[in-house]
Formats: C-alpha cells, structure tokens, sequence
C-alpha cells in the first residue's frame, strides 16, 4: 500500500469492528508462528516422503483462514472506497453550476438574473465587471506618467452580499476577494439556499480606510411551477 492507502485503511478498519477482529487474530497468529520457529519447535527432522494426501496441520489451517479473513477485509474495503468514488462522482454529475456575467452597468430595468424556483442550480457563479484599473498613485487616467495603462485594482479586496429587497435583509455574505486582472471576481452562490424573492446583489470594494458599493444587480426568483 502507499501511504495513503494505508492511513485510509487504518481509518476504516477502526469503523468495522469484525475486520479489525480478523485483522487482531492474523496478528497474534503471525507473532505466534514467528516465535514457535524462533524456539525451533517449527524445526523437525527429514523423512521420507509420505505417499497419502497431507493433511493440514491446525495452525496451518488456522494461518490459511487468517490469511484468508484479511484478504476478505482488504476486498471489503477497496470496494467500500470503490463504492465511494462513484457515489462522489455521481453527486459531481448530479450538481448543477450556471455562470452569470454582470456588466459593469445596468442596462434597463429588468432583473439582472431570473431564476425558476423548481429549475433553479445547485450551484450560481456570478462574475461583476466592477473591477476598476488605476494608475500606481491611485489615480483614474487613461494613460499613467509612467506612459503605461493603468493596471491596479481600484480596491484591494471585494466582497459580495445578497439582501432581500423588501425590508433589506442581509441572506448571504462572500468571503473577501483580492482581484487579479485580467481575471473576472467570481463568487460562488448556493442558489439552492434561497427562497423565491427578488434579492439586490451588493458588490463592494474593500480598502483598509473604507469599502464602496461599486456594483447592484438585481435577482429575481419567481415561484416553482404546480
């Protein structure tokens, strides 16, 4: 086994009780057979070949079912960890992801992003385009004094934050994210999680001295179907 395989075996044989049992007796035998050869007791003398079918002595016996009670438990544990990998990867099948592209500004009215509650993914990537690119002093031109374009993130870190439209309720809340242009901020969302409703998202711009809303979208998730 490599040394994964074997911290995952050892984990396991500690959840199955009658395997680590079967594990426990080869042990003891294998250190018994071990120290009856190291007092010769294992040692006889030669004879002539004895024409009748051998019969198994008891500890040979005893060793072969030992050996045989750990091959069935290592059987039960790669398929155990078989039986693992597909039911991951199913699960990986079964999810569903949808990516959103949110422009830097809103062109109409209209919900940003419309969802159906019984069609809605596991899963929703939104990627703002709010990330603003300045010169090394912090300031908006087209072209720095240094003659080149501007290529600092505006912020140092962005976050985003869901909040029911009616009463202003904060739903969900992003970790921070530091921008690496020309890369898009992406926040994961558990759509899943939410309830029909119409949601503002808030993307703001996080400096040491203050943060910003620099993007709102809006998301709309009209009822499930009867």
């Amino acid at each position: 086994m490599s040394d994964e395989e074997r911290a995952e075996f050892e984990a396991w044989i500690v959840g199955n009780p009658e395997a680590a049992a079967n594990l426990d007796a080869d042990r003891k035998m294998r250190r018994g057979m071990l120290l009856a050869e190291q007092r010769g007791w294992l040692t006889t003398a030669a004879r002539a070949p004895d024409p009748r079918p051998k019969r198994a002595s008891g500890m040979t016996l005893a060793a072969s079912l030992a050996a045989m009670a750990m091959v069935g438990s290592l059987a039960w544990w790669a398929g155990e960890q078989e039986g693992l990998k597909h039911s991951a990867q199913e699960t990986q099948l079964s999810t569903t992801t949808q990516v959103v592209s949110l422009a830097r500004y809103r062109g109409s009215n209209a919900p940003d992003i419309k969802l159906a509650l019984n069609d809605i993914p596991d899963h929703l990537v939104l990627q703002p385009d709010v990330v603003t690119l300045t010169c090394d002093d912090g300031s908006l031109a087209l072209a720095c004094s240094n003659g080149l374009a501007p290529a600092t993130p505006q912020y140092l870190e962005y976050e985003l934050e869901i909040v029911r439209r009616v009463g202003e309720q904060p739903i969900w809340h992003s970790d921070l994210q530091s921008p690496s242009p020309p890369n898009p901020l992406t926040f994961v969302v558990r759509a899943r999680e939410l309830e029909a409703g119409d949601y503002n998202l808030l993307v703001r711009g996080v400096s040491p001295a203050h943060s910003e809303v620099v993007g709102r979208y809006w998301l709309k998730i009209q009822p499930g179907l009867e």
